[in-house]
C-alpha cells in the first residue's frame, strides 16, 4: 500500500473511532449501538443453519476429538453452548478459523458438507459480531509507557528545537509483538543511569551552558560501505566520504579531525595504487579547509592522516558538516571493475581509492557566547533585565516546556521542583546554565518519560469510560507522529474541544499533512511489516 493511500485508510480508521476506555481498556469512544445490524456473512440468510443444527455438527464432526476424554489440542468442546456466546467467545473464534481454513475436521477424518460448513461459518461469524457490537471492548493499553528511542529523539526535537541522536544516548528498545514501543512499561537503574546522562547532555546543549572542558565527539562511517560513489548530502563531483547534521554548544573554535579507514594490516585501503588526492572538509557546504592524501614512499602508512586535523570557527547551533573527496575519473576499465552500490569487501572487492573511517569534533575553544541558537529561541521566550525578575521568568520558561513535555495544563506541584533546581543552581552558575539544571529536571521527570493514563476514580469493574481530551492528545500525536502533541493539539484538549467529532477529523488531517506524519510510515507500518 502506498503512502497517500495508507495515510487516507488511517484516517477512516481513525475518526471511525472515537475516545473511550474501561476499567480493562482505554480507548476510542463507541458509538451508539442500539440501531446497529449484523449483516449474515453468508450470501443468503435462509442458507444459515439454526443454532441447534449447528450445535448438531459440532457433536458430530468435532466431539470426536475435542472431547473431555481425549482434549485434542487442550480443546473440548463437549460442554460448549454455541448460544451463550459470551460464555466461550474465544472457543467459538477458534472454531471459526479452522473451518475457513479447512483444517479442521483434519484430513481423513468425516466432514460436513461445504453447503453446511459455510453455513455454519456464517451463523457463528453474525452471532460473534452481534455479540461485540453489544459488548464493546476497545482493548487495553498499559497505565504507564515509556517513550521508546524513537519518540524520545522526536519528543526532544519538538520541546526543544534539537536534534539529538537517540542510538548514540540510549540503548536499543525491545520489541513485543513485532513493535518497539510495547514492551517499555518499566526503568530499571541501569537504563535510569542512561536517562540522567541524557538529560544532562542535551540540557546543556539546548542552553548552550559552557564548559569546564572541551568535549569530543567521533562520528564513525560505516565501513563495509564503498566509497567509489558520490553520497548523498555531499556536493556534485565528490565521491566518498560522510555527511551529518552536528549541533555545536557554543560560538567558538572546533578541531575536526579525519581518520582514513585501513585494511587488516593497518594500511589505508586503495592507498597503494592511487595518487595524490585531496580531502576536503566542509561546513554548510562551503569548504573550510583540504587535506592532501599522499602515498607513502614506503610501507609505513601511519603518517598519512596523521595531521589530518583542523580548528575551524564555527557559531553555536546545528550545522552540516562534510568530508568527501573531490572525484577524479576512473579508466573505463576501473569502473566497471568497481561495482556500484557494492558492499566494501576487502577480499573480492578491495578499494580502488582511499576511504574515510571516522571524523572527530573536539572543542569548543576560545569559547565566546552562547550564540543564537533555534534551541535558545524556543527555550528563552523571555529575557530579565533584573535579578528581581529572574524568578518570574523562570517560571514562565519552565512551565511553557513543562506543559508540552508531560502534555496536559501545568500545576504548582508539576514545577515546584524544576524551579528549585533553577534556584539551587542560579547560587553558582548564570541565568541561562540555571535554566539549563531545571530543564534536566523536567526531562527526568516520570510525566516526561512515561505515558500516563490513568482511569478515573470510582470507577466500576467492566465501566466503559471516555479517556480525557488530553490523553486523546497524546494518543494522536504519538501514533501519527511519534511525538508530543503540538501546542494547538495541547489547546484543543485543554478548551475540551479536540473530542468533537469535527474538530477531530479536522486535526487528523492536518497532522497526517505535517511531515512529522512521515514517522507513521517509517515506525507503525515498518514496525507492523516487519
Amino acid at each position: 500500500m502506498s503512502l497517500p493511500n495508507f495515510k487516507k485508510f488511517l484516517i477512516f480508521l481513525i475518526l471511525g473511532l472515537t475516545a473511550c476506555g474501561s476499567d480493562e481498556s482505554a480507548g476510542p469512544q463507541l458509538p451508539d449501538t442500539s440501531e446497529i445490524s449484523i449483516a449474515p456473512h453468508s450470501n443468503k440468510t435462509e442458507d444459515l443453519l439454526a443454532a441447534t443444527d449447528v450445535q448438531a455438527v459440532i457433536n458430530q464432526y468435532c466431539v470426536v476429538c475435542h472431547n473431555e476424554a481425549l482434549a485434542t489440542a487442550g480443546l473440548n468442546l463437549a460442554d460448549v453452548d454455541i448460544e451463550n456466546v459470551s460464555a466461550n467467545p474465544a472457543v467459538l473464534e477458534k472454531i471459526v478459523s479452522k473451518l475457513r481454513a479447512g483444517t479442521m475436521p483434519p484430513l481423513g477424518m468425516p466432514a460436513p458438507p461445504d453447503s453446511d460448513r459455510f453455513a455454519m461459518i456464517g451463523w457463528l461469524e453474525n452471532n460473534l459480531d452481534q455479540f461485540a457490537v453489544e459488548n464493546p471492548n476497545p482493548g487495553r493499553t498499559d497505565t504507564l509507557r515509556r517513550l521508546n528511542r524513537t519518540e524520545y529523539e522526536n519528543a526532544i526535537r519538538d520541546l526543544l528545537a534539537l536534534e539529538i541522536d537517540g542510538a548514540a544516548l540510549l540503548p536499543p528498545d525491545e520489541s513485543g509483538h513485532g513493535f518497539d514501543n510495547v514492551n517499555v512499561g518499566d526503568l530499571p537503574p541501569a537504563l535510569l543511569d542512561r536517562y540522567i546522562s541524557a538529560a544532562q547532555k542535551i540540557s546543556k546543549l539546548a542552553v548552550g551552558a559552557a564548559q569546564s572542558s572541551v568535549e569530543s565527539e567521533v562520528i564513525n562511517v560505516p565501513p563495509d560501505l564503498t566509497q567509489e560513489d558520490h553520497i548523498g548530502g555531499l556536493p556534485i563531483g565528490t565521491r566518498g566520504g560522510t555527511a551529518f547534521t552536528y549541533t555545536f554548544s557554543r560560538d567558538g573554535k572546533y578541531d575536526i579531525q579525519v581518520r582514513l579507514a585501513r585494511n587488516r594490516t593497518g594500511n589505508i585501503g586503495g592507498l597503494r595504487n592511487s595518487r595524490a588526492q585531496p580531502l576536503e572538509v566542509l561546513v554548510d557546504r562551503e569548504v573550510v579547509t583540504t587535506f592532501m592524501v599522499v602515498p607513502p614512499e614506503g610501507i609505513d602508512h601511519s603518517q598519512v592522516d596523521k595531521n589530518f586535523i583542523s580548528r575551524v570557527p564555527i557559531t553555536a547551533g546545528p550545522h552540516k558538516i562534510g568530508v568527501t573527496f573531490p572525484k577524479i575519473s576512473n579508466s573505463l576499465i576501473e569502473s566497471e571493475r568497481q561495482p556500484l552500490e557494492a558492499r566494501f569487501n576487502e577480499t573480492r572487492h578491495p578499494r580502488q581509492n582511499p576511504a574515510v573511517f571516522q571524523v572527530t569534533i573536539t572543542g569548543p575553544f576560545e569559547s565566546k557566547s552562547a550564540g543564537d541558537t533555534p534551541s535558545r529561541k524556543q527555550i528563552f521566550s523571555c529575557r530579565p533585565e533584573t535579578t528581581s525578575e529572574e524568578f518570574a521568568c523562570a517560571q514562565e520558561i519552565i512551565a511553557t516546556i513543562a506543559r508540552r513535555a508531560y502534555r496536559r495544563v501545568i500545576t504548582e506541584e508539576d514545577i515546584f521542583t524544576p524551579l528549585a533546581h533553577f534556584e539551587e543552581a542560579r547560587k553558582k552558575l548564570n541565568f541561562d546554565e540555571a535554566i539549563g539544571n531545571s530543564i534536566s529536571a523536567i526531562l527526568m521527570n516520570p510525566n516526561f518519560l512515561f505515558r500516563v493514563e490513568l482511569p478515573p476514580e470510582n470507577l466500576k469493574g467492566g465501566e466503559i469510560y471516555s479517556i480525557s481530551d488530553e490523553q486523546l492528545a497524546s494518543r494522536l500525536s504519538f501514533f501519527l507522529w511519534s511525538s508530543i502533541p503540538d501546542n494547538e493539539l495541547l489547546r484543543l484538549a485543554e478548551e475540551r474541544k479536540l473530542s468533537d467529532p469535527d474538530i477531530l477529523r479536522a486535526q487528523v488531517f492536518w497532522m497526517l499533512s505535517d511531515k512529522r506524519s512521515e514517522n507513521l510510515s517509517r515506525n507503525f507500518a515498518d514496525n507492523g511489516y516487519n
